[in-house]
This record gives structure tokens, sequence and C-alpha cells, in this order.
């Protein structure tokens, strides 16, 4: 991932977080982000605490020479698998992910 597309992917994060989303077209990450977020039916609280983890996971994860993020939903799968969080949560969204393109 190029720092300019780490850029833009971090920045809608953000975006989304702060509830606005100021642009107008998408890549296709970014679209499966925008999807995975759609999907989950949680807090918004949990959500963007979810969030900003996972903002941290993908710099991280660049940092380490990855050439693409995670899905979104693969990492709330995977944060509330170690906790045994909401299955429920967790299965909307796996089926959210499952109905939508890839």
């Amino acid at each position: 991932m190029q720092l300019s597309d780490l850029n833009s992917y971090l920045q809608l994060i953000q975006d989304i977080i702060a509830g606005t989303i100021r642009q107008h077209t998408f890549t296709p990450i970014e679209l499966n982000l925008l999807l995975d977020v759609q999907g989950l039916r949680v807090r918004k609280a949990a959500k963007n605490d979810a969030l900003r983890q996972y903002s941290r996971t993908i710099q991280q994860q660049v940092a380490d020479g990855s050439p693409a993020p995670l899905r979104f939903s693969t990492f709330w799968r995977n944060e509330h698998l170690k906790e045994g969080g909401d299955e429920a949560a967790t299965a909307q969204l796996v089926s959210a992910q499952t109905a939508a393109p890839a």
C-alpha cells in the first residue's frame, strides 16, 4: 500500500468516526471498509473504539510491509473471538460481508 493510499484510507476511518465523510469517490478497499462498517450493528462508541484500534493495526501492518490492509470485518471478528465478544454482532457482520461483493 502506497503512502498516499494509506493516508486516504486512514482519513476515511477518521471521517467515519467523526460521522462526516468528505470524499465522493472510493477505492475498492475503501468501499469494503464502508460496507463492513455499515454491516456492524453495535453501539456507536464501540464501533468508534474498534475503528481507532483498527487504524493503529493498519499503520503497523503497513510499517511491517503488508501490501494490503486487513479487512475491518476480519479485524472485528479476530478481536471478538479473542475476547469472547458479542457473537450476535460478529455473526451479523460476517453475514453482511458474505453478502457484499469482494
